[in-house]
């Protein structure tokens, strides 16, 4: 009897520790007019002034489109307006950008953060990953903002330079108000986020990759996997009161999903 009782306890605790990964309903999808033969959007973030979704164009600038049909409105070059990222190689290697409730725009490259302020028009440099040892590199393609508690979320992975394989795949924190570091996890299962956004309301982290969102804990955790029916290259991601908004950036699409109902059980 007790065996039998121990072996239901096993089979109760599986249950709980692994869950099938979920699926979310589509509900819209709006196709980027701006981007041209050959572009493709790397990131996303929303202006906290106009409610516009900005995207990052590597080779091109920041483009600023009508969230409802994708349209262009506005945009800034890399190489103009102070918009110097990576200077003699202006834009090529960003990977994505977030909004500080200032106006002010975060952009990522794969190694360093910039500030930048279209007001002023300049652009300096706000935080930079620890430097990968000799014979690796590092490889960051998402970050997000939690202003209110004075973070900013990244997610680099460190590659060998030769062959490619992932040695280490991170979750960091650095200071919203100064850019210093100030903590990392381990990233759980491999989990190469292309996309991650700090979602206020409800005080999650929610990431992107290939076509799954996830909810990421402070300690790299990956709970609540859920597949993005049609996404193959998400990009970027953000949520609002319509459901969570996913950049597509091989389709060059937004695409709008119903909000999964989180319950924390980490999926294997």
């Amino acid at each position: 009897m007790r065996t039998h009782v121990c072996s239901l306890m096993m089979v109760a605790m599986a249950a709980c520790t692994s869950t099938p990964t979920k699926t979310a309903s589509v509900t819209g999808q709006i196709q980027l007019g701006f981007l041209t033969s050959g572009e493709q959007a790397d990131g996303v973030a929303i202006d906290p002034t106009t409610g516009h979704p900005w995207y990052l164009v590597p080779g091109r600038g920041l483009v600023e489109s009508d969230a409802t049909t994708g349209a262009l409105i506005s945009e800034i070059d890399f190489g103009a307006h102070g918009l110097d990222i990576a200077p003699g190689n202006p834009g090529t290697s960003s990977s994505d950008l977030a909004f500080r409730s200032d106006g002010r725009m975060v952009v990522s490259t794969s190694s360093e953060g910039y500030l930048y302020d279209p007001v002023q028009q300049t652009t300096t440099p706000y935080f930079c990953l620890v430097q990968a040892p000799t014979g690796e590199q590092n490889q960051n393609n998402a970050l997000t903002i939690d202003e209110q508690g004075n973070r900013i979320f990244a997610a680099p992975v460190t590659y060998q330079v030769e062959g490619s394989q992932m040695v280490a795949d991170r979750l960091v924190f650095y200071a919203e108000s100064s850019g210093t570091a100030s903590g990392d996890a381990n990233m759980a299962g491999g989990f190469i986020a292309q996309g991650l956004f700090w979602d206020a309301a409800t005080q999650e982290l929610l990431a992107v990759t290939e076509g799954t969102l996830a909810r990421v804990g402070v300690d790299g955790s990956i709970t609540d996997k859920t597949e993005l029916e049609g996404v193959t290259q998400a990009q970027g991601v953000y949520a609002d009161s319509n459901g969570v908004h996913v950049l597509d950036g091989a389709a060059g699409t937004i695409t709008t999903f119903t909000r999964p109902t989180f319950d924390g059980l980490p999926v294997e």
